[in-house]
């Protein structure tokens, strides 16, 4: 190691040493290759990423200043602690990227092995890298894979870590612990920081001494490392020196590319500092080409003015509140305001200095600067978008108190529906991006699809849970409507949280459509429900059948496009799902006698649209008669008035009063029961005395005097019955009442819950406050016996 090497490590004032568990390094053991010493590069310069255009640079010249010689201090010797025990098995993957032989930089689209570890790209990989300075024998961040790791006992805890480390230098088991971070994509805030510089020092090198060697453009690459370096300076920023080391790195890097500058990522700030040169130097250029200033500077130039104005929302959800911005800053100004020079002031040309971290360099880094002017009436135009920075902080209030109690949910779904619509997609994690493509892939070709619950909750959520509790379901539902997409049934409008073995039907809505359902579609949509349980009665629906069922949903004009196309829906659904007679009744009782009359006149019909009515259909029809307060026996009577009221009587069954179930088919006169329909018993016409009334009577609800419900005593049986007037509920709100009733709301609860289960399998209330309430079992608790 180099005389300017060493005194760098020991006695550079810039980073000051941190106590490690342990200061003591073990000595490299004999089967480690020492780090050789080599006079010459033999590494041929790495390529570059390319990039669409090439602008010409003003000449940049670029001196190395060399390190003052300071005196040699003493060194220290401490015990060497135990490493600390390793937490997970590496794995070699299955296709083994290649590992160079010569050094070599891995660009952000590659992969390389070394060891056990698959690291991704941007770093050095190989051997015979010297250092930029000659005094450095070997380049510190280069990672040499013939050196050997203690992969059983890595150093997470940076015990035997130095605060210059150099990567051949470092024992096996710091080694180690460096190539798992990498691998884990170097996002672990806990890694000893001296892990990350070692990586950091990569960048430097590949940005300070291969780009100001480099023939093509380097503006794509050089965007994305310093996209990543602004990613590590939030993660380890307010650690030691590294948040303003990595601060003048990124300033540097702009000076690089002077009149490229603004098509690089600007710079941040929430603090009250001076304005950045580098923000000074890409605002005179934009000014001096009359180039539009594009969004995120023009945010930058908002931020570094105006200090005082940001508040919480814009540090908490940076990113969502950048991209809100970006938006509305388009919305407004199209490509972007065009700034102009100020004819009497400049920029005068300067030179930079930088100080760089790795010893590689041996010294301080400078660069000119081109002469810029400055910005003409800056105020005015600061003013300007000042309120589009305050109306994103404004929008995104909800979002930021939300994810302050829930740090931990940025790009979940709950999150996404507290965002604007034009944010749902960028902001989205990848669980919910790999959901949303699934549901637009489901409909890709059509405008409604059926998926089994299984395979929706296993795109919904990794693990896939069984079910949705009701409150997770409303959220899956709020998601989908944001994306203009129904599911059918919704839990927020009746039907039951998504189970696993349920199908569900997603469709497109239209662009207009009410949230809240009309009570004639809570009607329609219960007389789908039976005319297919008749229909489907036999196991088979014929074609007369599905055209029927079609005819009634087109004969639904008194529904919004919206409704009928839920309707359609939920058609879908009821074909594919098993269906049955409970809860019913507790839909049907509060219709009145003539609109069940209605009802089973037009059930009858369906049935008989095929010419004939076989016993299961017979059988489902004397069951749902007396769901409409009709004897099961008035089935054969109707049957008979539809037959014999124009024509003479076709039916050759037995006795009106037999057993459905041992009846044989009924066969009946199809002329017959087509010009019946065709004259004046059409669909519209019996769907007519359906639909006649406005609005569908209220529940009566007895507030004193209730009979024992569903087992439950008269108290228990009044606070159920009292539940049922909302679907949900704050505490407060219910204890004046279970008060009254000599209750406690938590133990009765627990008590109504229990019979819930024992009669539906599923508890009637979820969560603490605010008070949830499953419409469905609900029903049928109110309705059993």
């Amino acid at each position: 190691m180099g005389i300017v090497h060493w005194l760098k490590r020991v006695l550079e004032p810039k980073r000051p040493r941190s106590s490690p568990a342990s200061s003591s390094e073990p000595a490299t053991t004999p089967k480690e290759e020492a780090a050789p010493s080599i006079v010459h590069e033999s590494v041929a310069e790495p390529p570059l990423s390319p990039t669409v255009e090439t602008v010409q640079q003003s000449p940049l010249s670029l001196t190395v200043e060399p390190v003052q010689q300071p005196q040699q201090p003493a060194l220290q010797t401490a015990v060497l602690p135990e490493p600390a025990p390793p937490v997970r098995q590496v794995s070699t993957p299955k296709s083994q990227p290649p590992t160079p032989s010569r050094a070599t930089w891995i660009s952000v689209d590659k992969t390389v092995l070394v060891g056990s570890y698959c690291l991704p790209g941007l770093v050095y990989v190989g051997d015979n890298l010297k250092g930029i300075s000659t005094h450095v024998s070997t380049e510190p961040a280069l990672i040499r894979p013939q050196l050997k790791l203690d992969e059983a006992k890595p150093d997470r805890n940076g015990n035997w870590i130095s605060e210059w480390p150099s990567y051949s230098e470092i024992p096996s088991a710091s080694r180690a612990a460096y190539l798992e971070w990498l691998a884990d994509g170097r996002c672990d805030s806990q890694i000893p920081l001296g892990y990350v510089y070692l990586f950091f020092y990569g960048l430097e090198r590949r940005v300070l001494r291969d780009f100001r060697r480099a023939k093509r453009p380097i503006l794509t690459e050089l965007c994305t490392i310093m996209i990543e370096v602004e990613r590590l300076q939030n993660l380890y920023g307010d650690q030691e020196t590294f948040g303003e080391e990595t601060r003048q790195f990124l300033d540097i890097c702009r000076f690089l590319l002077p009149n490229q500058i603004t098509a690089l990522p600007p710079p941040w700030t929430f603090e009250s500092v001076e304005m950045p040169l580098s923000l000074e130097v890409g605002l005179g250029t934009l000014a001096a080409t009359q180039t539009p200033l594009p969004a995120d500077w023009a945010l930058s130039w908002v931020m570094h003015a105006f200090p005082s104005k940001l508040r919480t929302p814009a540090s908490r959800c940076f990113s969502e509140w950048r991209s809100w911005f970006k938006h509305e800053y388009h919305q407004n100004f199209g490509d972007g305001l065009l700034l102009d020079p100020d004819p009497d002031q400049t920029l005068p040309a300067d030179t930079v200095i930088y100080q760089p971290t790795s010893v590689s360099f041996g010294g301080n880094i400078k660069l000119d600067i081109p002469e810029r002017p400055k910005i003409a009436n800056s105020e005015a135009i600061l003013e300007r978008l000042l309120p589009l920075v305050e109306a994103g902080m404004q929008t995104l209030d909800p979002y930021s108190r939300w994810l302050g109690r829930n740090p931990e949910g940025q790009g979940s779904y709950s999150a996404l529906l507290l965002l604007p619509l034009e944010l749902m997609v960028e902001c989205a994690s990848p669980q919910v991006k790999a959901f949303r493509a699934w549901v637009e892939n489901s409909l890709s070709e059509r405008d409604i699809a059926v998926v089994w619950g299984q395979d929706l909750l296993q795109q919904w959520e990794d693990p896939p849970p069984d079910k949705l509790t009701k409150s997770e379901a409303t959220v899956l539902s709020d998601y989908l409507t944001r994306l203009g997409i129904g599911i059918e049934p919704d839990v927020q409008l009746g039907g039951k949280p998504p189970a696993s073995n349920q199908p569900y039907v997603l469709f497109r809505l239209p662009e207009t459509f009410r949230s809240e359902p009309s009570d004639k579609f809570k009607l329609a949509t219960l007389l789908l429900h039976l005319a297919v349980m008749v229909v489907v009665a036999d196991g088979a629906v014929t074609v007369p059948e599905f055209q029927r069922l079609q005819n009634y949903l087109a004969s639904t004009p008194h529904l919004q496009d919206s409704e009928r196309a839920r309707l359609h829906a939920h058609l879908q659904g009821l074909l594919v799902d098993k269906l049955s007679l409970r809860g019913l009744k507790v839909k049907l009782q509060p219709l009145s006698v003539d609109r069940k009359l209605a009802i089973a006149k037009f059930l009858i019909h369906l049935a008989a649209v095929d010419g004939e009515i076989n016993p299961s259909e017979l059988a489902i029809l004397t069951k749902l008669y007396p769901l409409l307060g009709l004897e099961s026996q008035a089935v054969f009577s109707h049957i008979h008035e539809m037959t014999v009221e124009t024509l003479p009587a076709t039916v050759t069954s037995s006795t009106p009063n037999a057993d459905a179930s041992q009846m044989e088919t009924l066969q009946l006169d199809r002329a017959l029961i087509d010009a019946k329909m065709t004259e004046s018993a059409t669909v519209s016409a019996l769907l007519a005395d359906v639909f006649t009334e406005d609005e569908l009577p209220e529940e009566a609800v007895e507030p004193d005097g209730i009979p024992g419900i569903a087992g439950l005593d008269q108290q228990h049986s009044q606070l159920l019955q009292h539940l049922s007037q909302k679907s949900e509920w704050q505490r407060q709100d219910l204890e004046p009442l279970v008060d009254q009733l000599g209750l406690m709301l938590d133990g009765a609860l627990e008590i109504i819950n229990e019979v819930a289960f024992e009669k539906c399998d599923d508890p009637l209330t979820e969560g603490e406050d605010p008070i949830v309430i499953d419409v469905d079992i609900l029903q049928m608790l109110l309705s059993a016996d």
